[in-house]
């Protein structure tokens, strides 16, 4: 028997998926803050972490400003380099450095004295991590051109990547003496100083640096925090924390990385003070906190809540409770915004409280009535209730109010054919049927120009509905995108192997089958399904008795595991030891139309017409396929 019965199941999932649709990100364009702060947040979390990689080194080598010499160089290049050359230095120029390296080295080796080969050939190797093979490049080039300041710089870089700190500090000092001085290269300094253990004049040059380049200061007090945690002086990082916030109060990396080492600490309370004061800070008026000196970049108010973030970094390391505690505080007091709402609802049926999510959708739906989100999660949280025709309601006010929306609409379709699945099937329908057929196809039309390329869970509902719909070629479709997921790939398979089939492509249907087969020999579901598929086609019924025993020896009391051995005992003709395998398929699915068809052709076969007929009028009144059982 097909895979139908997981139909049910793929239709009925509503996985809970806290922050996917937040749009909230911790993404800072904020220079080098950026890994300081990546580094930091992964440090407070993972004790490894701290310890195998320095916190504050600044971008590596093959991140760095890195340009490339102009065309002007008057050196000729034989014909064989030249052209490795300009196709090397052309992929490099589009980032694709693992591509343009087999060029460039081609034509280093054939002109290794050219400048302009030898530069974009560092490049590629930087661009890769090859840190190792660009140095004595590097140093090749520095001979004969000394006063290269940028290139000394990317060799220090290159150095500190290597973790030949010694040389690097010596470098810098080379540097310095040279009268070299600003912010990059203090950092760098630091970086160092701190990684060979001196971390008390790491944290002194750092702090000459938020003297002289106050600009910076956010970027600084990142990159001594993640000094201190490396050393793991805790005090001394909380102490930071707190003047950091003190001196920047509007630093969103800061006060994130604050709660984050707070949790760490097990002190949620403070970090929930902490939270509040930034929220506060948030609503506080714009002309105000443009005009405060330790402004750095306007809050964005809207959708952003550092409440919010604390819960979702709770959510994180799965303390859900603590986390949606929080967020009903927020929600009772009246600060709680629609998307932190939602989230809540979302963080409540995610962890079985439904009763309450429902009582909170409640007052969230009087806040915001035209919110087609609440009505999609009072969907969501009625469907898991089993209260399928309640759900369905909802969900047709969510498309009404947000008809773009690609998820509140997959909802709906998803919804509809679990409650109107035998109108939306029949043939020939009723006018009633019919009536809901046409909605359903106009439904169904609408999501598919609205879901988004990557939700593959919407493209397998899309699948079934056009399956549903008949109209096999775009279930096709469909089930080959939902496929592209590792989750889904047996599933959409199966389903796309039965769309191949009733279009006449057996072959291909029977390669899904197989080729799924091979890459997932442990799948009962799959085993029988391909099984069947061979049983149904009267081939390899030793192979196909092979594929359903094993699925039966995982559950041996399964209808439909039942059902496709008893259609390869039919296809051998072995009648007698079919039905009694029918029989038991049919007590364990008493309504299920293949079962039903499959024992009236046997009991026809065994002579007993009368009953024959008696159970394929089951099959029809049980939704078979009406044309074929008619004229059974």
């Amino acid at each position: 028997m097909e895979g139908q019965l997981r139909v049910l199941h793929a239709l009925t999932q509503f996985p809970f998926q806290p922050r996917r649709h937040i749009g909230w990100r911790l993404g800072f364009v904020l220079s080098h803050a950026v890994l300081t702060l990546t580094f930091l947040a992964g440090a407070l979390w993972a004790e490894a972490a701290a310890a195998d990689d320095p916190p504050d080194l600044p971008p590596p080598a093959s991140e760095s400003a890195y340009s490339l010499p102009s065309e002007t160089d008057s050196d000729q290049l034989p014909p064989g380099a030249a052209t490795s050359y300009l196709l090397g230095k052309t992929l490099l120029e589009k980032g694709d450095y693992r591509e343009a390296l087999p060029y460039l080295n081609q034509a280093y080796r054939l002109s290794p004295e050219v400048e302009r080969v030898s530069r974009a050939y560092i490049a590629a190797l930087l661009g890769v991590g090859a840190h190792r093979d660009a140095l004595p490049i590097i140093d090749r080039l520095l001979v004969t051109q000394p006063e290269d300041q940028e290139l000394r710089r990317v060799r220090v870089r290159v150095l500190m990547d290597s973790g030949r700190f010694e040389e690097a500090l010596t470098e810098l000092e080379v540097l310095a003496a040279d009268g070299e001085h600003d912010a990059d290269l203090m950092f760098m300094t630091a970086a160092v100083l701190a990684r060979e253990g001196q971390t008390d004049r790491a944290l002194e040059l750092y702090r000459q640096a938020l003297a002289e380049f106050p600009e910076h200061r956010e970027q600084i007090y990142m990159m001594m925090a993640s000094t201190l945690e490396t050393q793991r002086q805790t005090e001394q990082l909380d102490a930071l924390l707190q003047e950091a916030l003190g001196e920047l109060p509007y630093s969103r990396p800061i006060r994130l990385a604050y709660l984050q080492f707070l949790l760490r600490g097990q002190r949620l309370d403070k970090a929930a003070g902490v939270a509040d004061a930034g929220d506060r800070l948030l609503t506080a008026d714009l002309d105000s906190v443009r005009a405060d000196p330790s402004f750095t970049s306007p809050p964005e108010g809207v959708g952003f809540s550092y409440a919010i973030e604390l819960a979702d970094m709770l959510v994180r390391i799965g303390r859900y409770g603590e986390a949606a505690d929080i967020l009903q505080r927020r929600f009772e007091a009246g600060t709680l915004e629609l998307t932190g709402s939602i989230w809540l609802c979302r963080l409540l049926l995610g962890m079985g409280r439904g009763e309450e999510a429902q009582a909170l959708l409640a007052e969230v739906q009087k806040r915001w009535p035209e919110s087609g989100q609440v009505e999609y999660l009072w969907a969501s949280a009625l469907a898991a209730e089993a209260q399928l025709e309640a759900a369905l309601e909802h969900a047709e006010r969510a498309v009404v109010l947000e008809p773009l929306h690609g998820e509140l609409r997959v909802t709906h379709i998803r919804l509809l054919l679990l409650v109107q699945g035998k109108a939306i099937a029949a043939t020939p329908p009723t006018p009633e049927q019919q009536e809901i057929q046409s909605a359903f196809r106009d439904a169904t039309k609408a999501t598919a120009t609205v879901v988004a390329p990557n939700d593959s869970h919407g493209h397998l509902v899309l699948g079934y509905a056009f399956q549903a719909l008949r109209d096999l070629e775009q279930a096709a479709w469909h089930f080959r995108i939902a496929g592209e997921n590792e989750e889904l790939r047996r599933d959409a398979g199966v389903q796309l192997s039965l769309c191949q089939e009733k279009l006449g492509q057996s072959s291909r249907a029977r390669k899904t089958l197989a080729d799924l087969w091979r890459e997932y020999p442990d799948d009962t579901n799959l085993a029988n399904s391909y099984g069947y598929f061979l049983a149904e086609k009267g081939l390899e019924l030793d192979l196909a008795e092979e594929l359903i025993r094993l699925a039966l020896a995982e559950d041996p009391d399964n209808g439909a595991y039942l059902d496709s051995m008893a259609w390869v005992y039919y296809q051998r003709q072995q009648f007698a030891e079919a039905f009694d395998l029918l029989v038991r398929a049919a007590n364990a699915l008493p309504e299920d139309p293949v079962i039903l068809e499959h024992l009236g052709l046997t009991l026809s076969e065994l002579g007993q017409t009368d009953e024959a007929l008696v159970v394929l009028r089951r099959s029809l009144a049980a939704g078979g396929e009406a044309e074929r059982l008619d004229a059974l």
